[in-house]
């Protein structure tokens, strides 16, 4: 003689006995009146829920910085990088004039963080003076003249030409 198995009497109502976390699934459970024995079955696991986007480090000239968000349930923190922005530099200015005797120098500063950056500008030209005539032309032979750099005293010459013949009036002669 056997006692049929009169079968498990659930209260009907499931019972979170894990919950569920941001990518991992949570388990609800029903359990027996008479032997406390569980039904289980699983729950969804959460998604991410992230919020607002905010600057963790702001991004300088010449270092990418950090925006981040974070998730309401776990306070897993996303984060991604916002690239360094680069220099903005103004014009260049001449700190330096050049000369005929050395280079000059030049800057532009950067309008965001001041960073200031140089360069060398080139040699200019001597900066000569007037022709002075240094030997007067006649009529056979060329004349020179000279000129001089008024920064570095440097010597230029040249040839003049020649004044040509100076006639006076006709004469007769008998």
């Amino acid at each position: 003689n056997q006692i049929p198995a009169k079968g498990h009497n659930y209260d009907g109502v499931w019972k979170v006995t894990m919950a569920a976390e941001c990518g991992q699934a949570g388990i609800e459970s029903m359990f027996c009146l008479d032997c406390n024995v569980a039904e289980t079955r699983s729950i969804a696991p959460l998604t991410h829920n992230y919020g607002d986007w905010f600057i963790d480090k702001e991004p300088t000239c010449t270092e990418s910085g950090i925006r981040a968000r974070e998730c309401g349930n776990c306070k897993n923190k996303e984060t991604t990088v916002i690239l360094q922005s680069g220099h903005e530099f103004g014009e260049w200015t001449e700190k330096t004039a050049a000369t005929c005797k050395k280079q000059g120098v030049s800057e532009r500063v950067c309008t965001k963080c001041g960073f200031a950056e140089s360069k060398n500008t080139p040699i200019s030209q001597h900066s000569f003076g007037n022709w002075i005539v240094t030997v007067k032309p006649s009529c056979r032979q060329r004349g020179t003249e000279m000129r001089y750099c008024s920064v570095c005293k440097a010597a230029q010459s040249r040839f003049t030409e020649e004044s040509g013949h100076s006639y006076g009036e006709w004469t007769v002669m008998a």
